[in-house]
């Protein structure tokens, strides 16, 4: 061990007075860590971590908390939580521990946000009064007022242990506090502590008028005010406060733990003798806690602030912290797929604040938006038009749809409280009764609109459509199900996906059907719950649905056997991706076919939709951007112009290349594997895009066909294991196939996790085999790291369909002089998906507001050629530029043409020169 970790442990070991063997067993486990691992950075970090897991493993923990740790090294809470998580990562069979590292780190940075809205919120309701008087007999000064009232929030929440990672329900617990301690400070008229310019102030309480008495109403609240002024939600606030908060402050006032009147809950500071009792019970309950439970002492944020005299202390110094915040409190990772379906961010529409204070509106904003969406929607009950429905299906479908859907609220809320503290259930079962609630009425809400777009999309039998949906409990049990994890995300529960699925039993392979829908179809979803909902689909996509005991593979199975053709029973990419989604490089091909297209039956369609247009030349036509394209063999994709066709009119040829616009196979196997090519494609584009090394198209193209091998020839791979494991390995083989010196498993591991999805236990966690234990005869399964993966598994799998891309493969290569050369010629390229640059929809920006925005697209622009444009710059352009602009925008039709005289205006930016010109290439880049 080095000097300065030695002398870490002998300063803490006098200083505290520790056990020995407590010292031992931080010393062992820093010695076996070093001895493994190269701890970089500072040791007494280390040194912490060691001595934390040793107190938290100890029997019999002593006077000692994270905090006394921390403040003996130096060491700042950020720089502590960054180490400690890679410490457990190191560590080996410490899940426990490892669940109360990350719920540590969650309290932080929950508490860290909730107190920068205490201190707003404090200073909003009390001020120092330059009016009245500091009593000369007062029990409690300003500052003590703001130390008691933190002090009175975290013992009170700590008596919640499910509320400390919890920013939801935290935040409505401390309006709750605040209300409170509000009300005591009036009835103890403490009017020099008062702010007379909040609005809850009684009427004629600060009025100096001698010998007036104001009576003021009892009791008091204030908890509107609040709600209105910091960005409460009042009716889940009045829910805590009246569940949860006062009757736990009743019940410590009934034991005589609280100075505080039973009824009333007033006389907290009635005199001086009761305002220590107090102090007293609640330092004494909460040090106890935080000893026993080995938590963060939350009262380092007033004592920090105290000591610094700024925001916040060195205890405190945010070197990593508002990285960490922003991806565990509420800052949710964008997901690659699905962003055309996200509205602009916050920042984007110009909003300000703090990022703290964004949190906590964030918080509220889910909450509101949920509400709005359901409003006047309760008691959950079918709209008149679902009943209409229902009334139509049978005379039972209504009364079994509503069964279903009790006996589902029934079972979540079960399975919520199996762990549920027995002291706190009543009042938990009570918020999940309303959060059920919420999630009945969207779900007949979105069951009411998805029925009836798919009565508008379906032209025939769609009764019997209807009817089976309705009577299809998978589909209505996921989509329950989803409405369910949309309330408890809005509401910040721990208890997200896939704990929804797995409490209602239902597979990723199933759930995963509902989810573009209900996005589809609801616009007044905030954007984290999209992005939120995207996350869910691309776990369901990415490992959920290839679990061994998934439905996915009794129907690969089934395809099997009952398609010949298919092979395998996996579709191809090019089988599966709808015409838009295809990838188009070749742009239009010169002496295209001439002769007329034919129709051709696809082999085991429908005879009446599943027709696809044949050239002369044997090539498929599909619809692609402005006229069909071409698809041979190889995948290979041509834009064909439909003037080429033989002299048939562009609409003779639309008619006919409407029968085709569908993919080659259809059902919900051949929709899972679109979204798995779409997602997988998405992946490995943005990772070799991180890369050190460029590739081109064609490298790009060789790859992807390799992994379609995977995904179509080796589809046993993916069994129990993540889709991003096979890709990896499969950009690593590529690499060395290719001659990509650089492409080594940390440069991409590196890029890997750049992306939102990556998680470190994709590649430390890979199953490498099954094998069957020696004494209890059970079946184990052996996992390793990925590297382990690759040489074990996948290399014996692939090698010989990878080495075929080798630049020296190929008969013209002769001998092999290299060994990943072989004399095959290589396969035709796979089709490449087709990536959404942008979104393109309207979306509805606002739920009280028919108003809706959608990106500028470039197509939409007409060419202005060289022609000079007019800029205008605020406070500095002179008035007739902006009238030049406005009468340009009247007449804007007048220049459509190519010897237009005068252009399009641009709006310029504070930082730009208002004499420059702007190119035509920066022109998408400007809005108009």
């Amino acid at each position: 061990m080095d000097d300065s970790a030695g002398e870490c442990f002998q300063s803490l070991l006098s200083k505290f007075g520790l056990d020995c063997s407590l010292v031992d067993a931080a010393i062992l486990a820093y010695h076996d860590m070093r001895s493994n691992y190269d701890l970089e950075g500072e040791p007494k970090i280390w040194v912490a971590c060691a001595l934390y897991e040793a107190y938290r493993n100890s029997v019999e923990p002593g006077p000692l908390s994270l905090t006394d740790i921390l403040r003996c090294g130096d060491i700042s809470l950020p720089d502590f939580f960054n180490k400690m998580k890679k410490w457990v990562e190191m560590s080996v069979g410490v899940c426990e521990f490892s669940e109360h590292v990350h719920g540590l780190e969650r309290n932080f940075n929950v508490s860290m946000v909730i107190y920068k809205r205490y201190r707003d919120i404090f200073h909003d309701l009390f001020a120092i009064s330059n009016i009245f008087k500091y009593p000369p007999h007062a029990t409690f000064s300003y500052s003590e007022l703001f130390d008691f009232s933190w002090l009175f929030y975290i013992q009170i929440k700590g008596s919640y242990s499910y509320l400390k990672d919890d920013l939801v329900h935290s935040y409505n617990l401390l309006l709750c506090c605040m209300d409170l301690v509000y009300a005591n400070v009036v009835h103890a008229e403490r009017k020099d502590l008062l702010n007379p310019f909040f609005p809850g102030v009684p009427a004629g309480f600060l009025d100096e008028v001698p010998g007036c008495v104001v009576q003021v109403s009892h009791p008091l609240s204030v908890l509107e005010e609040l709600c209105a002024r910091h960005d409460g939600v009042i009716q889940d606030t009045l829910d805590v406060n009246q569940h949860w908060f006062k009757p736990h402050v009743a019940k410590l006032a009934h034991e005589g733990a609280l100075a505080i009147h039973r009824q009333t809950l007033l006389s907290l500071f009635h005199d001086q003798e009761a305002y220590y009792a107090n102090i007293n019970f609640l330092t004494t309950t909460y040090e106890l806690r935080v000893q026993k439970n080995g938590v963060l002492d939350e009262r380092v944020f007033t004592q920090e602030e105290r000591a610094s005299g700024e925001r916040t202390g060195s205890l405190l110094e945010p070197r990593i912290f508002h990285q960490e915040v922003g991806g565990t409190v509420n800052s949710f990772p964008t997901p690659l797929t699905n962003r055309h379906f996200l509205s602009p961010p916050p920042s984007a529409a110009g909003t300000g604040g703090s990022h703290d204070s964004d949190l906590v509106v964030a918080a509220a904003e889910r909450v509101a938006r949920l509400h709005a969406i359901i409003e006047g929607l309760t008691p959950p009950r079918p709209s008149a038009r679902l009943d209409k429905l229902f009334q139509e299906c049978s005379a039972l479908t209504g009364r079994e749809v509503e069964e279903r859907v009790q006996r589902l609220t029934t079972l979540f809320i079960s399975k919520y409280l199996e762990d549920w503290p027995s002291d706190s259930r009543q009042q938990q079962e009570r918020s999940l009764e309303r959060q059920a609630e919420a999630a009945q009425c969207l779900y007949y809400k979105l069951l009411d609109v998805t029925l009836a777009s798919e009565l508008k999309r379906i032209k025939t039998n769609a009764e019997i459509y209807v009817y089976n949906l309705l009577h299809k409990d998978c589909f209505n049990r996921s989509l329950f199900a989803c409405c369910l994890e949309i309330v408890l995300f809005s509401y910040r529960s721990k208890k997200l996906f896939p704990w929804v699925a797995d409490a209602l039993e239902l597979f990723g392979f199933t759930f995963y059907r509902v989810i573009e829908a209900v996005v589809k179809h609801e616009e007044g979803f905030s954007r984290d719950v999209i992005k939120h909902l995207n996350w869910v689909e691309e776990r369901c996509v990415e490992e959920l649905s290839w679990q061994k005991d998934s439905p996915l593979w009794k129907d690969i199975e089934v395809a099997r056997t009952s398609d010949r053709e298919l092979g395998t029973g996996v579709p191809r990419c090019s089988d599966v991706l709808l015409p838009s989604q295809v990838e188009n490089t070749s742009g239009y091909k010169s002496g295209a076919a001439s002769a007329p297209p034919r129709m051709q039956k696809l082999p085991g369609a429908d005879p009446t939709q599943g027709m696809r247009m044949v050239s002369a030349t044997g090539q498929t036509l599909i619809p692609l951007g402005n006229g069909p394209a071409a698809v041979d063999d190889s995948g290979k994709v041509t834009l064909v112009p439909l003037r080429s066709l033989s002299g048939q009119s562009s609409s003779a040829v639309a008619t006919k290349m409407a029968l085709s616009d569908r993919p080659k196979r259809t059902g919900g196997l051949a929709l899972f594997f679109r979204k798995v090519y779409l997602v997988g494609f998405v992946r490995l584009r943005e990772l070799l895009h991180k890369m050190e090394t460029p590739i081109d198209h064609t490298d790009e193209k060789k790859i992807w066909t390799v992994f379609e091998y995977c995904v179509t020839r080796k589809t046993h791979m993916f069994e129990d294991r993540h889709m991003d494991q096979i890709l990896l390995c499969t950009v690593y083989i590529m690499g060395k196939v290719l001659g990509h010196e650089k492409w080594l498993f940390e440069n991409m591991l590196r890029a890997y996790r750049l992306q939102p999805q990556a998680h470190s236990r994709v590649y430390r966690s890979v199953l490498v085999g099954i094998s069957l234990h020696a004494r209890g005869g059970v079946l184990e399964e052996e996992r390793a790291d990925i590297i382990s993966f690759y040489n074990d598994v996948f290399v014996n799998q692939v090698l010989d369909f990878a080495r075929q891309f080798s630049p020296l493969a190929g008969p013209a290569a002769g001998r092999l002089p290299h060994p990943w050369a072989t004399p095959t010629p290589p396969p035709a390229f796979s089709v490449l998906p087709a990536l959404k640059s942008k979104a393109h929809a309207a979306r509805k920006i606002s739920t009280n507001h028919n108003l809706y925005i959608m990106p500028h697209r470039e197509q939409d622009r007409p060419s202005y050629g060289s022609t000079p444009r007019l800029s205008y710059r605020f406070s500095i352009s002179p008035s007739k530029n902006l009238r030049e602009m406005n009468e340009f925008i009247r007449n804007e039709s007048r220049y459509d043409k190519q010897d237009s005289t005068i252009a399009p205006k641009l709006l310029k930016l504070d930082n730009h020169n208002p004499f420059d010109r702007v190119s035509s290439s920066s022109f998408s880049e400007m809005t108009r």
